[in-house]
């Protein structure tokens, strides 16, 4: 398992002439991402990411998350493999937007197709991958374990 999170205070003070007052929150972002080998059989990895509210000038961004997950399997006696991955699979990756000030208020919410899914296969052919296979044996991984 692996992963970050990074946060951030920030404090907004309005300039002359502005209608709103001071404001101020943590930011906060991260994501984990965890890997589970399945010997002789496939790779699962699984990766959530979360960003909380965002000030902006005259609002916050609301926080998003979403999780994505993939599957990768070798084929061919190592020197090929099979992907299948799915981005967003809750369906919860959404842009809300509140501004407003003493004289308006506005909510939004701004959607993209995020959902997708992908199969992918790979070859590994020549040169490549006679380095990839002589490199697994002296650290007893191979390069395409590392990545689905």
């Amino acid at each position: 398992m692996s992963g970050y999170v990074a946060g951030i205070y920030e404090e907004t003070k309005p300039g002359e002439g502005y209608k709103f007052g001071t404001r101020d929150m943590w930011e906060v972002e991260g994501k984990v991402t965890s890997i589970m080998n399945f010997k002789k059989w496939f790779k699962l990895q699984a990766s959530f990411r979360y960003q909380s509210e965002i000030l902006v000038a005259q609002g916050k961004y609301q926080n998003l998350y979403y999780v994505d997950l993939g599957l990768s399997r070798k084929v061919l006696k190592g020197r090929g493999s099979l992907s299948f991955t799915a981005n967003d699979i809750f369906n919860t990756f959404r842009f809300k937007i509140h501004t407003s000030d003493p004289e308006f208020y506005n909510k939004e919410i701004k959607y993209r197709e995020t959902q997708i899914a992908k199969l992918s296969f790979r070859y590994f052919f020549g040169k490549r991958y006679r380095i990839m296979r002589a490199n697994s044996k002296k650290s007893g991984m191979r390069h395409s374990e590392n990545d689905i």
